[in-house]
C-alpha cells in the first residue's frame, strides 16, 4: 500500500532490523529511531516485537512515555509492550489513544487492537467503527472482522490507512 518513491527502503531496513533483533542492547534499533523517516522508526520498533529483554521493553516504554512520535511508531511501541507481557499498560494506553483527536492515531490504534485480537478491545473498536472519519471507521471495521475471521484461521490484516 506504500506508494512512496522510497518504498523498498523500508523493507531493507526492516530486514536489517529483524536480523539485529538478537542484539540485546538494542544499539542498532536506537540508531534507527533517530531516522527522519517515520516508516524506518516504526519498522525499528516492530523489529523488537516479541522480545521481553529489558532493553527492548525500555525502548517501548520510552516511546510510549514521550508519546510525541508518529502514530505508527507510537502504536508499534504499545504493541511491543503488550507482546512483552505488559498487557495492562498497553491496553490502557491503546484505549487512551483511541480518544485522540488525530484520525491517524485512531486508525493506527484500531489496527493494533485488531492485530492483538484481545476481546478487551471489543467495545472500543465498536465505538471507533462509528467514527465520522472514514479511515478510522474502516480500520476499526477491519479490526473487528479480523477477530471473527481469525476464529476460522485467517491471520491477515491490512495496515492502517494513512489519515
Amino acid at each position: 500500500r506504500d506508494r512512496s518513491p522510497s518504498r523498498g527502503l523500508g523493507d531493507v531496513y526492516k530486514r536489517q532490523l529483524l536480523a539485529a533483533q538478537a542484539q540485546a542492547d538494542g544499539r542498532l534499533v536506537r540508531e534507527q529511531l533517530k531516522d527522519g523517516n517515520p516508516r524506518v522508526r516504526a519498522n525499528a520498533v516492530e523489529a523488537l516485537w516479541g522480545s521481553k529483554h529489558p532493553s527492548a521493553v525500555r525502548i517501548f516504554e520510552e516511546i510510549v512515555r514521550q508519546g510525541t512520535d508518529h502514530h505508527r511508531v507510537l502504536v508499534n511501541a504499545v504493541v511491543g509492550l503488550y507482546l512483552a507481557d505488559h498487557q495492562a499498560v498497553a491496553v490502557a494506553k491503546l484505549k487512551s489513544l483511541a480518544q485522540a483527536e488525530s484520525p491517524a492515531h485512531q486508525a493506527a490504534v484500531a489496527w493494533a487492537m485488531g492485530f492483538l485480537e484481545d476481546t478487551v478491545f471489543d467495545s472500543t473498536l465498536a465505538s471507533l467503527a462509528t467514527s465520522s472519519h472514514s479511515g478510522v471507521a474502516t480500520a476499526a471495521t477491519r479490526a473487528r472482522e479480523r477477530g471473527v475471521s481469525n476464529k476460522a484461521g485467517s491471520k491477515f490484516l491490512e495496515p492502517p490507512p494513512e489519515c
